[in-house]
């Protein structure tokens, strides 16, 4: 097949437009919004196979930056793996994945991607290999503090969440995402535009949601000072009784681990770079997950 490979989406009116539709078909998801706020930057980076002005596949190449036990580590994350049904079962995924290890493999620490389950074979002919993550949990008590909820839509509001991510990225977390606002943002401006909660005597925005006695904390920018048990008896709403961690804690004093598992999704590691996860009981934080 003639397609034309394109690694410049962001700056390419066609592909960008191809990727957008194709996006939209394969996963229902809608990528102009974020693109148009100024979320899309270069740590973003699909590859597309174009058929004239369509895309047919997709793969992209997620810069993230994280530290490791107080290391300072560089890896990639591969993810939006999508092909027209029309041109599936013809190998496009495959031509897109070598180009993107072929680019990468050197380039960075390690290499991981989180996979559907119905393409667990496929991975493994590259290299990569299953991996397991583990989530904390603990139980909470409430306590009254000045806590707002965002409007994300309102600009002060969204100021607010990019001055307490600039300047403290989860200081609680053993593995925080550096320089990460535009995925950060994907998640904020779409599936968590209502989660996200200012405590004023903490400096602090909480990304949660909650259901019963049960609550999730995606994520926590600022509070540098306090205790993260601390933040999360202010940011919790009266009822709740446990908590689910969305990142790995630095002090896993009072956390249960259990393993981590997300439906239909398996994590793999590129053999022969170097795996966060092997020997460490950590995840990486869901609003990583692309």
């Amino acid at each position: 097949m003639d397609l034309r490979m394109v690694e410049r989406v962001r700056e390419d009116p066609v592909a960008r437009k191809g990727f957008f539709d194709l996006a939209q078909e394969v996963f229902g998801l809608s990528f102009a919004p974020w693109y148009e706020g100024g979320y899309w930057t270069d740590r973003y980076i699909p590859y597309l196979l174009m058929d004239g002005e369509r895309a047919a596949a997709c793969a992209a190449v997620n810069l993230i930056s994280t530290r490791l036990e107080g290391v300072p580590r560089r890896y990639v994350q591969i993810g939006t793996v999508m092909t027209r049904r029309e041109f599936r079962g013809r190998g496009l995924a495959r031509r897109l994945l070598e180009k993107i290890l072929h680019d990468w493999r050197d380039r960075c620490h390690g290499v991981y991607l989180h996979a559907n389950d119905r393409v667990l074979d496929f991975y493994p002919r590259f290299g990569f290999v299953p991996e397991r993550e583990y989530q904390r949990m603990g139980t909470i008590q409430p306590r009254p503090g000045k806590v707002r909820k965002l409007d994300l839509s309102h600009p002060g509001d969204l100021a607010l969440l990019h001055r307490c991510y600039r300047e403290a990225p989860n200081p609680f977390s053993a593995l925080p995402m550096l320089d990460n606002l535009g995925l950060l943002m994907f998640y904020c401006g779409g599936p968590l535009k209502h989660c996200a909660y200012y405590l004023e005597d903490l400096n602090a925005v909480v990304l949660l949601d909650h259901a019963g006695p049960e609550m999730i904390c995606y994520d926590v920018f600022g509070g540098q000072g306090s205790a993260l048990g601390a933040v999360l008896e202010v940011a919790a709403p009266v009822g709740v009784e446990t908590v689910r961690l969305g990142f790995t804690p630095l002090d896993e004093t009072g956390w249960r681990t259990e393993p981590y598992v997300e439906e239909d999704t398996t994590l793999f590691v590129l053999e022969g770079k170097e795996n966060p996860f092997a020997g460490r009981k950590v995840m990486m934080p869901l609003l990583s997950h692309a």
